[in-house]
């Protein structure tokens, strides 16, 4: 089993620093579109385009970017998901913390 890594760490070492950034940005726009449509949807580069009002050559660019980050990946979807449910679960963890943290009287009345 591979050493897990930061996305931004793998993207990094992989593309550089200057595409990481890009092909980062690319999977944010891709996981917010995907995300205001319905689950059944299709998903596309051109519809991602369209959502964010840039011009389809200019998504086309930021995809063959991600597909040499991810070249067995069809798009961002599955990263987008995976990393979703990865601040989900770091989110709740810090509110399971934070709640013991909270300061009180914790002998006075509620």
């Amino acid at each position: 089993m591979a050493k897990s890594e930061p996305l931004l760490a793998y993207l990094t070492r992989t593309v550089g620093i200057w595409r990481a950034a890009k092909v980062g940005g690319y999977i944010a726009a891709w996981g917010l579109y995907s995300d205001s449509l319905d689950p059944g949807a299709r998903r596309s580069i051109e519809g991602c385009g369209d959502y964010w009002r840039r011009s389809h050559a200019s998504m086309w660019r930021e995809h063959r970017l991600f597909h040499e980050a991810f070249p067995d990946e069809a798009n961002p979807e599955r990263i987008w998901q995976s990393c979703k449910a990865e601040a989900d679960r770091k989110s709740r963890e810090k509110a399971t913390r934070d709640l013991l943290l909270i300061d009180r009287n914790w002998s006075g009345a509620f």
